[in-house]
């Protein structure tokens, strides 16, 4: 059987870089849900976030995260999306582990013989927010020069702490971001 071979962009929800987010939502709508998660940034890229559902015309449950957010540019008045990420919660680490199975499978069904792939164990600070013994499996999928411009999938796996933030909850996250996006996060904070 021969595997399938896509030219498209990868996206999460329907959603993926490069669009404009405000195709989507009404610029009141995403000036409305803005919330600054990257410390110690410049701005040079503005979050807004949605919960549980999106806010638009055609309300429509997301189907597989429990929350998404989009990352864009100030001034840009269609506010090109430079990286989509949403999050799945669960605390059984082995529903965890199946939905990083499921979306690396999909993802090197699609793309497996185009891409680089890495995986890591980042381990957080022993101190409040993280506590003691929090970390997270890291996939990276690194999406070649030609077409994609370096672009870069994360899968996150996250077990936090017992004496962890209590708003935190163990997660998934699955990130779709241009590489432009990537090297400013990497300078203005060690770990997304």
């Amino acid at each position: 059987m021969l595997k399938k071979k896509s030219f498209y962009r990868f996206k999460i929800e329907g959603f993926t870089v490069g669009e404009k987010l405000s195709r989507f939502y009404p610029p009141k709508t995403i000036k409305k849900n803005i919330i600054n998660e990257v410390p110690n940034s410049n701005k040079k890229f503005i979050q807004s976030g949605y919960y549980e559902h999106y806010d638009s015309k055609e309300t429509k449950f997301l189907e597989e995260f429990d929350q998404i957010c989009f990352f864009y540019k100030p001034n840009d008045k269609n506010f090109i999306i430079h990286a989509v990420s949403a999050i799945y919660f669960c605390k059984k680490q082995k529903d965890r582990n199946d939905f990083v199975k499921t979306y690396e499978k999909k993802i090197d069904y699609d793309w497996g013989d185009l891409l680089k792939k890495s995986k890591q164990i980042y381990k957080y600070p022993n101190k409040y927010p993280y506590g003691k013994g929090s970390k997270s499996l890291m996939t990276y999928y690194q999406f070649p020069t030609y077409n994609y411009n370096n672009d870069l999938i994360l899968i996150s796996n996250k077990s936090y702490a017992k004496d962890a933030n209590s708003n935190w909850g163990n997660n998934v996250e699955v990130t779709y971001m241009t590489f432009e996006f990537n090297d400013w996060l990497a300078k203005h904070t060690s770990k997304y």
